[in-house]
């Protein structure tokens, strides 16, 4: 499962007061019907502060059972997400290099370089929002009282400033006392700062380097110049990726689940918490058995 569910168990159960024991159980058991021998999860939405409960119906090696998005806002899981936006750069890379493969047109190099940049945009803003996310969560879940959310608040002010890896980083030091250099290797973060670099220079300067990008970056040219891309970079630009989300989703996840947990039994016991239940839907795998 998900760092935003928890499980409704007897050890769960245990820590809620007996009237909410008898109330949740009965709510379950009304809401199973037939599924009454199916697992039942409660999530807390990190984005919206809304709690769910719902079935875990069956699982393959691809589904955990987790709803895949937040039925009232939307949102995805940060890793999860993040995740997604490094398939679609494998994708992208893997057209790029059929472009070239065999045809060296004008037209086929042309198109070579476009999936090669976006596969750059893609990725570094994937990681971009992951970090974004990471931010406005752990600080909702460390300054914000379980019943309210300013996750908005915290998201807002990173999404409309333009802010770069160090200003990031400088954040989750003095506000969430997570040294990014001390989690991550300076190599790691050293191919993050070209790669957002690189992003930069595509998306607002045309794929040109400037003397910004030419001085913070460390890669030689000429101002006015394309800057450089290649198939080996962007498949280490791919891994960088991998390896920083896996990194992030240790270093964050056990800190996330335990204060969302917290959140969950904490909302459950006051008068402002409502706990949704997310009906089955016959069309949809989460709410059936899977057929062998």
């Amino acid at each position: 499962m998900d760092n935003f569910s928890i499980q409704v168990n007897n050890n769960f159960l245990e820590t809620l007061p007996p009237d909410l024991q008898d109330d949740l159980k009965k709510d379950i058991e009304e809401y199973s019907g037939e599924n009454s021998d199916r697992d039942c999860f409660i999530r807390m939405c990190p984005y919206c502060n809304v709690l769910v409960a719902f079935l875990r119906v069956w699982m393959d090696d691809d589904e955990d059972g987790t709803p895949q998005a937040c039925a009232h806002c939307g949102e995805t899981i940060p890793y999860d997400k993040c995740k997604q936006s490094i398939k679609k750069a494998k994708i992208l890379s893997d057209l790029s290099a059929s472009c070239a493969s065999g045809d060296e047109t004008r037209q086929k190099k042309e198109e070579e370089r476009v999936l090669q940049e976006q596969c750059i945009v893609v990725l570094a803003t994937g990681i971009e929002v992951f970090l974004r996310d990471l931010y406005g969560i752990c600080m909702d879940l460390k300054y914000v009282k379980p019943e309210f959310s300013l996750y908005a608040k915290f998201n807002t002010g990173a999404k409309n400033d333009h802010v770069t890896l160090g200003d990031t980083a400088l954040r989750f030091k003095t506000e969430l006392k997570m040294d990014m250099s001390e989690i991550l290797e300076k190599d790691l973060i050293q191919k993050l700062n070209i790669l957002m670099f690189k992003r930069d220079a595509i998306v607002y300067k045309n794929s040109h380097a400037d003397t910004i990008f030419l001085n913070n970056s460390g890669i030689k040219g000429k101002v006015g110049n394309r800057i450089p891309v290649s198939h080996p970079e962007i498949s280490d630009f791919i891994r960088t990726s991998e390896i920083i989300v896996d990194i992030l989703e240790k270093e964050c996840g056990k800190m996330i689940s335990t204060d969302i947990h917290d959140r969950i039994k904490t909302r459950l016991t006051r008068t402002l918490a409502v706990l949704t239940f997310e009906m089955p839907d016959p069309d949809n795998k989460m709410s059936g058995k899977k057929e062998n």
